[in-house]
């Protein structure tokens, strides 16, 4: 998934050839924690949650998507996620905490 980065039209490419988006790596990372992690800006992100990415996995070391945003300063993309209808108020609240727990320790 690192050469979609920033590159919706490769990414939608994979997506219509039938690549699984929730495949994880050795490090339990899905797709769309790598595109919370190192994208700019929400759009690939969007995209994923579009096709039915899975929004609340957990990588091997507990982290969501919130905490990859969070963690690489992708405030885009943090305040996408929490906007997001599909999230409820009890993720929104939790997470919330995540990020500024993130923030401090810089």
């Amino acid at each position: 998934m690192q050469e979609c980065q920033n590159n919706p039209k490769i990414l939608e490419a994979l997506i219509q050839s039938g690549y699984d988006i929730n495949t994880t790596n050795c490090y339990g990372t899905t797709a769309l924690m790598f595109a919370a992690k190192v994208n700019s800006n929400p759009l690939i992100v969007k995209m994923l949650l579009f096709h039915s990415a899975i929004w609340d996995n957990h990588d091997d070391e507990g982290r969501n998507i919130l905490h990859y945003a969070a963690a690489n300063a992708k405030p885009d993309i943090y305040d996408y996620l929490l906007e997001d209808e599909r999230r409820n108020y009890d993720f929104r609240t939790y997470y919330f905490r995540c990020y500024w727990c993130y923030l401090c320790n810089w």
